[in-house]
């Protein structure tokens, strides 16, 4: 489970690798720009000086001993908190005469030990050429208080402080690094927080998990097409294939014969889908009939290239009796150029199309076309906005909803499954459509050969 959960955080900052390389980007050049044009340039001076005891004045050595070293070290850490103290600053700027806060000038003066004895300490100040006279100043101000204090004189210069070329804190290079280093942390952080509010549908494990609805097909996206064809080459046939044998055995010891395709929201292309199913029945040598029943945007009729009128709208208000098939087949069962598939286009698009659904029209169509084709397919209008497909739901074998992957909200989902549920109506599943491209080979059984990037 670890496994792949890593992968999928993998896939998800791959996927948004783009938008993570230009905050990077971003932040590197917003920390190169503060550097050089709002930080106060400083430069910084060192000196270093050696703790040891001092000889007497009465019998001098220069020889240090371990007693000497083992004293030192044990006031090393007391030196270091005299050295910073308000008493040795104020007397520093004194006797410069530089008027400066003296806890700004704290806050730039860095004491490190190299050693029990050796210590290294650095001034950083805006004046250049102030900045060794501190440094220097700081250790002849230390050395008074610590013969004060401790009558001691064992404070021994080893390197005099001199003035720096350039500013000390002035380094493209290296706040470049740091702003790109903070850069990427944020992003990764934003992918990360948009993708826990992120509701959208990406996995069928989520789906089954949360709504306990199986996942019947998962087809990439593909470029608009107007009219069907069939193409053994194009990479979404074995999706629609998987969908087409999945419904079959979906619901074992049922004969489905008539299957209604929702969606949730416009644009997901559940008619695409259902069109395409069609298809492919039809390739298995079913006889097919899909029927448009969004009879306020039907495109149907488009995309197998018939007319629209007269269709299902006007085929529900007329007097014609809808159990004479004679009829139905010579005035509103239109055939195609694709062989075993006839279409019922929507007809005139109607505002009252739910109105419509509920005649009992509708019910001995259903009726009669089941008497004369192997799978009748209704393309319905999405189920968020309208009542239509609830309708229909209840008078169909079995239900199909397409969602579009990143896109369709778990939220509308679990309301459509809802829907279609109050009304007892049967759901064999869901299809995840319009799959990144980067995706698909995850989706298909052994495809390797890689394809041409479609969209639709």
């Amino acid at each position: 489970m670890e496994e792949i959960d890593l992968k999928s955080l993998f896939n998800l900052i791959w996927k948004k690798k783009i938008a993570i390389i230009c905050i990077t980007i971003l932040g590197a050049l917003i920390a190169v720009g503060y550097n050089l044009y709002f930080t106060v340039p400083k430069y910084k001076s060192t000196t270093t000086f050696l703790l040891t005891q001092s000889a007497d004045e009465q019998n001098v050595s220069n020889t240090i001993t371990t007693t000497d070293i083992t004293l030192n070290s044990k006031l090393l850490n007391n030196y270091t908190e005299l050295i910073k103290s308000d008493s040795v600053l104020n007397e520093v700027l004194k006797r410069l005469e530089i008027v400066y806060n003296t806890q700004e000038l704290k806050k730039n003066i860095s004491i490190v030990s190299k050693s029990d004895t050796f210590i290294v300490l650095s001034v950083e100040f805006p004046q250049k050429e102030k900045a060794p006279l501190i440094a220097n100043t700081i250790v002849e101000v230390f050395n008074e208080k610590v013969k004060e204090i401790y009558n001691m004189e064992n404070v021994h210069v080893m390197d005099l402080a001199v003035e720096a070329n350039k500013p000390s804190n002035i380094n493209p290079i290296k706040y470049s690094i740091i702003g790109a280093g903070i850069g990427f942390i944020i992003s990764i952080m934003i992918v990360l927080i948009f993708n826990c509010f992120d509701d959208s549908v990406k996995d069928e494990n989520d789906i089954e998990r949360q709504l306990g609805l199986k996942t019947l097909a998962k087809i990439s996206k593909q470029q608009k097409i107007k009219k069907i064809e069939w193409n053994p080459k194009a990479d979404y046939i074995e999706g629609i294939k998987a969908l087409r044998t999945n419904l079959q055995f979906v619901k074992r010891g049922k004969d489905i014969k008539t299957v209604a395709i929702t969606s949730t929201c416009p644009g997901e292309g559940k008619s695409w889908i259902a069109s395409n199913l069609a298809l492919a029945f039809a390739k298995a040598d079913y006889n097919v009939c899909v029927v448009d029943t969004d009879m306020r945007k039907g495109t149907i009729h488009n995309k197998f290239g018939i007319s629209q009128t007269p269709g299902l709208s006007n085929l529900i208000i007329s007097d014609d009796d809808v159990e004479d098939f004679k009829m139905l087949y010579n005035k509103y069962i239109k055939s195609t150029k694709i062989n075993n598939i006839s279409v019922i286009s929507c007809g005139n698009y109607s505002t009252d199309s739910s109105e419509l659904l509920i005649s009992n029209k509708v019910k001995k169509l259903i009726y009669v076309l089941k008497q004369y084709f192997d799978i009748i397919i209704f393309d319905t209008a999405p189920s968020t906005l309208l009542t239509d497909a609830i309708i229909l739901s209840r008078l169909v074998d079995t239900n199909i909803i397409v969602t579009e992957y990143g896109k369709t909200k778990f939220k509308e989902l679990k309301n459509v499954k809802d829907l279609i549920n109050s009304v007892e109506g049967d759901l064999a599943g869901v299809v995840i459509n319009k799959i990144d491209d980067n995706k698909r080979k995850d989706y298909y059984y052994g495809e390797t050969k890689k394809v041409k990037k479609r969209r639709h």
